[in-house]
């Protein structure tokens, strides 16, 4: 993560909608964002506040309600 931006590398991954959300450690939600991915591997970037510095998760929800959850930290 670099300049209020988290890069998320998508790599074969199935087409469709994904939500995103950055959670505090005490499991608030800091940002969500919405994406369509074509499929395949592909790039983005989560937004998020410049002042945040810590320990976060990064869910991850697509079409098939897999979640996958990642730990993020901003510095």
């Amino acid at each position: 993560q670099t300049n209020g931006a988290i890069g998320l590398q998508m790599n074969s991954m199935p087409a469709g909608d994904y939500s995103l959300r950055l959670l505090n450690s005490a499991g608030q939600t800091i940002v969500t964002k919405l994406v369509s991915h074509a499929g395949g591997t592909g790039a983005l970037n989560l937004q998020y506040p410049a002042q945040l510095i810590g320990h976060f998760q990064l869910e991850i929800i697509g079409d098939n309600k897999k979640k996958t959850v990642l730990k993020v930290v901003i510095q």
